[in-house]
């Protein structure tokens, strides 16, 4: 019950910031949006031209369309649903590998979630073992406070399809896992 509890804190937490991205800074910092700049005539017709040769099929891009696709790449599904936000409440990282580790194999039943780790724990080459994305977040910046809230609100806005699951979960047997997982999904 108490992981129930805490999955619950950890999900108002992050989906009450989804709807808050700061777009004044989103747009300058990141070009989300194909408006955010002034694009030349001449280039508007060119693209225009090329998508209506390309939706005619008289036109195709080698580097798009003829590049081999390398065999060691895994394909992932497009579903942003099937997404799995991991975020690190641990307080104590004395067992923090273990417990990824343990939640690795928890997720290993999942194999059509992509899983996302946000965590403020800098150890990249465990993360890279273990095939999981790496969002990273410092606890604690001296003065940098609103830096940290606004990429908060900018990580919510990015997954706010995705599944959220505390980093404890990987504390939780089979059994309490299967059941969180069921609740989530239903």
């Amino acid at each position: 019950m108490i992981l129930h509890h805490q999955l619950r804190i950890v999900q108002e937490q992050f989906y009450s910031l989804k709807d808050k991205p700061e777009w004044r800074y989103l747009l300058f910092r990141y070009a989300l949006l194909p408006r955010n700049r002034h694009i030349p005539f001449y280039e508007h017709i060119w693209w225009f031209c090329f998508h209506i040769l390309r939706l005619a099929g008289l036109f195709f891009s080698k580097r798009l369309f003829l590049a081999s696709w390398h065999p060691g790449l895994k394909h992932g599904c497009a579903n942003p649903s099937g997404t799995v936000v991991i975020l690190d409440d641990l307080d104590d990282h004395s067992d923090f590998h273990q417990v990824c580790t343990s939640l690795k194999g928890h997720l290993s039943n999942y194999s059509s979630l992509a899983p996302v780790l946000i965590t403020g724990h800098a150890d990249f080459a465990f993360y890279s073992r273990l095939g999981w994305l790496v969002e990273y977040l410092p606890k604690t910046l001296p003065n940098h406070e609103a830096y940290i809230a606004r990429k908060k609100r900018y990580l919510a806005w990015r997954y706010k399809y995705a599944l959220v699951l505390p980093l404890s979960a990987g504390r939780a047997t089979e059994e309490e896992f299967k059941a969180l997982m069921q609740q989530d999904f239903s």
